[in-house]
């Protein structure tokens, strides 16, 4: 389905937690934040750390069988088609798409 995605990258991580803190990443300098958390991370086994593009989705919508986003990523824009499933639309209200 993402074939024709030029330098896409896609993670995906499935855990079970009974806890978790999400925090950015200065957190991890900070003694307050630190502090704050430290119940959670006196526990904690899991160190994720991770970047990512900031990404404005500019225009979706359907175009025939596919569904067209057109966002910048970073400082490129970028297009994305996707096989639309039948049956589904989308549409936007308030800055949100459904």
């Amino acid at each position: 389905m993402f074939e024709n995605l030029k330098n896409q990258i896609e993670n995906s991580l499935g855990m079970y937690a009974e806890s978790y803190v999400t925090f950015p990443a200065f957190g991890l300098y900070n003694e307050t934040v630190r502090e704050h958390f430290k119940d959670i991370l006196d526990r904690c086994h899991i160190y994720l750390v991770g970047w990512c593009d900031n990404v404005d989705i500019k225009t979706l919508t359907r175009v025939g069988g596919k569904f067209v986003c057109v966002a910048d990523v970073g400082n490129e824009e970028r297009i994305a088609e996707l096989d639309a499933p039948e049956g589904y639309r989308i549409t936007e209200t308030e800055d949100k798409f459904e």
